[in-house]
């Protein structure tokens, strides 16, 4: 079930026997989804894509997301076609949790991302995105679109809370939701949280898919309900993004899913291999269709 740690964060605990949090279903899914972006994300180091002069460029590396899957997935795999995601560095991430081919990420055709409603990475910075986010879900609310805008933000959080887009968003009843995505130790020397906002501020276990997914879940229904905007504090046990060699690794949030699906027998190694095996196939075959199209 869903929990409240004595922080006020929200965290979930192994099922008791015959307990359904969530469907089997979208736990696979999750699972699956968080395999595949962290195979991605490695293949970044190593592939590059065709540039518009023909030069071959790396893909964009995203460290920060590296082991923070639990949070991306958790949050946005329930978005719809209509909905808007943006990051506040460049990453495939979005693209491929939006279904993009993996062929046009790998091409750089995914340059077009406003077709695919992604917020592109010309607005990087996180003021930047929440002024784009805000202005892009004034306008989904008069269209009376019932979509949503989920921007994911590595600014500090006292500069999310005293920016102007989620003041104006609550004023307006937008349909935005942000998530700060932080580490927990540099949230304990952060300010308080402010208490007068008008807009939920939900402090989440960041590297916990399942509350993760369940804060998002209800987040989105009140946006597309005209219920306003809503700021998901996602606390990671990461310190960065970029984990040194010799530093001490938290716990992973795929193992730590892993774990959870194994309490329900949902689980097993064979399990993580054949999804592995399979993206590994799809990622070749993709990264080999752009090299015959080049030629």
């Amino acid at each position: 079930m869903a929990t409240k740690s004595k922080s006020g964060t929200v965290t979930t605990t192994p099922p008791s026997k015959g307990a359904s949090l969530i469907s089997d279903a979208k736990l696979r899914q999750l699972h699956a989804m968080m395999l595949r972006c962290r195979m991605l994300e490695g293949s970044a180091r190593r592939w590059r894509v065709r540039h518009e002069d023909g030069r071959r460029v790396p893909l964009p590396k995203a460290f920060w997301l590296r082991g923070r899957e639990a949070t991306l997935v958790g949050s946005a795999i329930d978005l719809r076609r209509d909905d808007w995601i943006g990051t506040s560095q460049p990453s495939l991430l979005p693209a491929l949790i939006r279904g993009v081919p993996l062929v046009e990420i790998f091409s750089g055709e995914i340059s077009d991302q406003l077709s695919h409603r992604i917020i592109p990475a010309a607005v990087p910075k996180s003021r930047a995105l929440l002024d784009a986010a805000a202005g892009i879900a004034l306008g989904m609310q008069a269209g009376n679109r019932g979509s949503v805008v989920m921007v994911f933000s590595l600014a500090d959080r006292a500069e999310v809370l005293a920016h102007r887009a989620l003041s104006y968003a609550a004023d307006h009843q937008l349909p935005l939701i942000v998530v700060s995505v932080s580490a927990a130790a540099r949230d304990k020397r952060g300010p308080q949280r402010s208490r007068d906002a008008a807009y939920p501020i939900i402090p989440v276990d960041g590297d916990d898919v399942i509350a993760m997914y369940r804060v998002a879940f209800e987040s989105i229904h009140k946006a597309r309900h005209s219920g306003g905007p809503t700021l998901i504090e996602a606390i990671s046990s990461r310190t960065s993004g970029r984990t040194k060699p010799n530093a001490i690794r938290p716990e992973d949030p795929i193992v730590k899913l892993e774990g959870f699906m194994a309490a329900k027998n949902l689980f097993s190694a064979k399990l993580t291999q054949q999804i592995t095996a399979k993206f590994d196939q799809e990622i070749a075959l993709s990264m080999n269709t752009d090299e015959a199209r080049a030629r």
